[in-house]
């Protein structure tokens, strides 16, 4: 049973356990996206955090109970018929976290060898930031990491998160990590929740939240403003 505010990295392994059987990981669904004009997209479960805003928030507060363990080969398969199809060579995984642990990094590193074309790997980074070796597994890849960091600050973390605020300060150092590494990076923020000029590190990007009904009830159970 999770006590809040909980521990980010005890979850992350925690959740690892859940949604990796060897090389294999838990997802639902694959699609193409109209995000990026246009991606074609492997929706996996499981992440270390549950903001309140995020539109896979039931899948992962429960992560064993949805979805079908694949192994890379079989995502990078289904995500080249469909990038086929749509003729679309943009790549992405999805609706969790990608790093929560060394299984799930090298699952996803894989994934992105056998894939080719251009690979966006979406990331809250709190793992990068506390297993910095994680960030070596990305330097020989042709990716983008986008990563959205969660608050400006600490008590604001927990608060959209439900993780404590520890939590921030691995997302500050996981974007300070990608950059010494020379890793192509673009820093999200969410508004309202976040003001990018009190950060330490530079967002190129603010993006609008999306009001879906299960996320406004969650925002308001949380007493977060959706204004």
């Amino acid at each position: 049973m999770l006590v809040f505010p909980f521990d980010p990295i005890l979850r992350s392994h925690e959740v690892e356990q859940i949604v990796m059987q060897g090389d294999k990981r838990r997802y639902y669904r694959f699609r193409y996206a109209k995000f990026y004009n246009g991606i074609t997209t492997a929706d996996s479960i499981g992440c270390n955090l549950l903001c309140a805003y995020c539109w896979n928030y039931s899948r992962n507060l429960n992560p064993g109970k949805a979805g079908t363990f694949y192994s890379p080969n079989e995502v990078a398969e289904r995500l080249k018929d469909i990038s086929k199809k749509r003729d679309c060579d943009q790549f992405r995984v999805s609706g969790a976290e990608p790093f929560l642990g060394r299984a799930s990094a090298l699952h996803l590193v894989e994934v992105i060898k056998l894939v080719g074309g251009h690979f966006i790997i979406e990331t809250n980074g709190i793992m990068l930031g506390y297993d910095p070796s994680l960030i070596d597994l990305l330097k020989p890849l042709d990716c983008l990491v986008r990563l959205t960091i969660k608050a400006h600050q600490g008590l604001d973390f927990e608060k959209i998160t439900s993780a404590n605020s520890l939590g921030f300060g691995y997302q500050i150092r996981a974007a300070e990590g990608l950059k010494k590494a020379r890793i192509r990076l673009s820093i999200a923020v969410m508004a309202p929740f976040v003001d990018p000029s009190r950060l330490s590190v530079y967002a190129d990007e603010v993006e609008d939240l999306i009001k879906y009904k299960s996320t406004e009830r969650i925002l308001r159970q949380r007493g977060l403003s959706l204004d």
